[in-house]
Protein backbone atom coordinates (compact mmCIF):
# COMPACT_ATOMS: atom_id res chain seq x y z
CA UNK A 1 0.00 0.00 0.00
CA UNK A 2 1.16 3.41 -1.23
CA UNK A 3 0.87 6.77 0.57
CA UNK A 4 -0.17 9.62 -1.27
CA UNK A 5 -0.31 13.54 -0.70
CA UNK A 6 -3.15 14.89 -2.59
CA UNK A 7 -3.73 18.45 -3.58
CA UNK A 8 -4.99 20.54 -5.70
CA UNK A 9 -3.62 23.14 -7.85
CA UNK A 10 -6.47 25.30 -8.12
CA UNK A 11 -7.62 25.40 -4.45
CA UNK A 12 -5.02 23.92 -2.42
CA UNK A 13 -7.36 21.01 -0.77
CA UNK A 14 -5.66 18.53 0.63
CA UNK A 15 -5.50 14.75 1.75
CA UNK A 16 -3.56 12.01 2.46
CA UNK A 17 -4.36 8.26 1.08
CA UNK A 18 -3.54 4.90 1.61
CA UNK A 19 -4.21 3.65 -1.56
CA UNK A 20 -2.03 2.30 -4.56
CA UNK A 21 -3.52 4.36 -6.62
CA UNK A 22 -5.02 8.24 -6.47
CA UNK A 23 -8.75 7.34 -5.71
CA UNK A 24 -9.57 11.74 -5.90
CA UNK A 25 -9.56 12.40 -9.50
CA UNK A 26 -11.99 15.83 -9.44
CA UNK A 27 -11.16 18.16 -6.40
CA UNK A 28 -13.62 17.99 -4.29
CA UNK A 29 -13.87 21.60 -2.52
CA UNK A 30 -13.34 23.66 -6.44
CA UNK A 31 -14.58 20.91 -8.70
CA UNK A 32 -11.49 21.14 -10.74
CA UNK A 33 -9.46 18.58 -12.51
CA UNK A 34 -6.14 19.64 -10.99
CA UNK A 35 -4.94 17.17 -8.23
CA UNK A 36 -1.60 16.39 -8.02
CA UNK A 37 -0.66 12.97 -6.23
CA UNK A 38 2.56 13.19 -4.36
CA UNK A 39 3.99 9.39 -3.24
CA UNK A 40 5.33 9.81 0.51
CA UNK A 41 7.89 6.78 1.56
CA UNK A 42 7.29 4.15 4.30
CA UNK A 43 7.94 6.48 7.53
CA UNK A 44 8.48 9.57 5.71
CA UNK A 45 6.75 12.78 7.62
CA UNK A 46 6.04 15.17 5.52
CA UNK A 47 4.19 18.99 6.80
CA UNK A 48 2.02 21.28 4.59
CA UNK A 49 1.55 24.82 5.10
CA UNK A 50 0.46 27.71 3.33
CA UNK A 51 -0.11 31.95 3.65
CA UNK A 52 -1.07 34.08 1.60
CA UNK A 53 2.13 35.84 0.84
CA UNK A 54 4.10 32.85 0.21
CA UNK A 55 1.62 30.42 -0.98
CA UNK A 56 2.16 26.92 -0.30
CA UNK A 57 5.04 25.02 1.70
CA UNK A 58 5.64 21.42 2.13
CA UNK A 59 8.28 20.02 4.12
CA UNK A 60 9.57 16.12 4.35
CA UNK A 61 11.42 14.77 6.38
Amino acid sequence: MQVQFLICDSCFWCASTLADRAVVGRCPCCGADAIESIPVAAGERYRFDYNMQSGVTLEFA
